[in-house]
């Protein structure tokens, strides 16, 4: 359904003479990489659907930007987080521990939480998505990210020093989906249109939580 949508949307742009798309794809397109952080010219290998997808996206925007001269802004975005994330999905995994809080039903952490990955705030999202917008001569594909890993057991942690008390987590084994490490170089990013992330995570948890109505526990700095 999002591949076909989104090539019955570039076709439309084609013929409505739009001049510039920016595309929010995914650090998911990269798959297993043996060099992290994970740099912009790293082989694409994606080991999901999701993933799979994405790049399938990519190449036809590539694509409509060799035949019809669309300026294509692709931002591969790390993991972002933020208030407004659905609570309910399987994406989003500071999204899904504030979710099962609210429900009060345990977390499945599989591997013991070892998986490691790139956490970004959403306004820095958007901050990133604008500039991709709005400025010119910029590279085609570009990656968004914090450039810093977190393990997913490390976000537990800083949720339950937040919360005052501990999550309820479930073990249960990985899965062959399951990335053991997704870091971005956000280099390219800084130098092209001087994106930086403006929110640590440690406050963007905080955020997170009080906009979902979590009263923040006093003796946590």
């Amino acid at each position: 359904e999002n591949v076909v949508g989104s090539l019955h949307f570039i076709d439309t742009c084609i013929t409505a003479g739009v001049k510039r798309i920016v595309f929010a794809s995914s650090a998911s397109v990269y798959g297993i990489q043996s060099q992290i952080p994970i740099n912009e010219f790293a082989v694409t290998n994606p080991v999901s659907t999701h993933g799979i997808h994405k790049l399938m996206l990519e190449k036809f925007l590539l694509l409509a930007n060799h035949l019809h001269g669309i300026d294509v802004r692709i931002l591969r975005i790390a993991n972002p987080y933020g208030p407004g994330q659905s609570t309910l999905g399987r994406q989003g995994f500071v999204a899904i521990v504030v979710g099962n809080l609210l429900r009060g039903t345990p977390l499945t952490l599989r591997d013991m939480g070892r998986v490691v990955r790139d956490f970004i705030y959403i306004e820095d999202v958007v901050e990133a998505l604008s500039l991709g917008g709005l400025l010119n001569d910029l590279p085609a594909i570009m990656n968004v990210g914090s450039g810093k890993g977190y393990s997913l057991r490390e976000i537990v942690d800083v949720i339950e020093q937040f919360i005052g008390y501990p999550v309820e987590v479930v073990s249960a084994d990985a899965r062959s989906v399951d990335i053991p490490a997704s870091i971005l170089d956000n280099s390219l990013a800084h130098s092209s249109m001087d994106f930086t992330p403006s929110i640590g995570l440690q406050e963007g948890i905080a955020r997170t939580l009080q906009s979902h109505g979590f009263q923040l526990d006093k003796n946590y700095k």
